[in-house]
């Protein structure tokens, strides 16, 4: 039962290790993209008061994202555009999300004094943490860098390790404005629990995706985490 719950789709790992170097050349090249524009996205979020910014960020990877597939001519399917296994994918996701965000985000809030946020703001940040967020950062790591990383690391644990923390890394240089004022030290401090977690979403993410070879389900898992959030304080 156990192996069968692990077991990675056929199609993943047959895709995964056709990549050569020129596909995680490509990945790393895409991966300092991020860094860059999630490193001005933040600073100028943090001066001028608003994360519209991040937003235009989110977009642009996920356009580039796409060119790249169409210049290389593959297959959407090889970053997760497919509708294989959809209720079963979209059923696990959703279980998965859904046990993470009460148990790690709307529980402990609401013990530690959080109120409910009102219906007002969910919209826009359902939108938000549906679309941009989860499957914007679906798409570009998990679909995209993550498997082309297999084109240099054959290892499948390396792979998966190396990706964990280019995932937890990717998510510094926007939080160093947006939840400190650039004082990396002080960022660090204030901010290593919440940097492993990230380590270990990647991890759930990873194996979510590669269950089905699809976005669907770390995208529905991913969303329903980050909303979670949003809804006490």
């Amino acid at each position: 039962m156990i192996k069968k719950i692990l077991t990675t789709d056929p199609s993943y790992k047959q895709m995964t290790m056709a990549y050569n170097k020129i596909e995680a050349v490509l990945a790393v090249g895409l991966y300092i993209c991020v860094i860059v524009l999630y490193l001005a996205a933040g600073y100028i979020g943090m001066i001028s008061g608003s994360n519209l910014i991040a937003i235009f960020a989110n977009v642009l990877l996920a356009a580039m994202v796409l060119v790249i597939i169409r210049i290389r001519k593959q297959k959407f399917s090889t970053v997760g555009f497919t509708l294989s296994h959809f209720k079963r994918s979209l059923i696990i996701g959703a279980v998965a999300g859904l046990i993470l965000s009460i148990c790690a985000n709307i529980i402990p809030t609401i013990l530690s004094g959080g109120q409910w946020m009102g219906f007002d703001s969910i919209p826009w940040n359902f939108f938000y943490m549906l679309v941009i967020i989860a499957f914007i950062e679906e798409l570009v790591f998990r679909g995209y860098i993550q498997t082309r990383l297999y084109g240099a690391i054959k290892s499948d644990a390396a792979a998966v390790i190396v990706g964990s923390v280019l995932f937890m890394g990717m998510h510094i240089p926007f939080q160093l404005f947006n939840r400190n004022d650039g004082n990396l030290i002080d960022f660090f401090a204030a901010n290593s629990f919440w940097l492993l977690t990230t380590l270990v979403m990647h991890l759930l993410f990873n194996f979510l995706y590669r269950k089905y070879n699809s976005l669907i389900s770390p995208t529905i898992c991913h969303f329903l985490v980050n909303f979670g959030s949003t809804l006490f304080g």
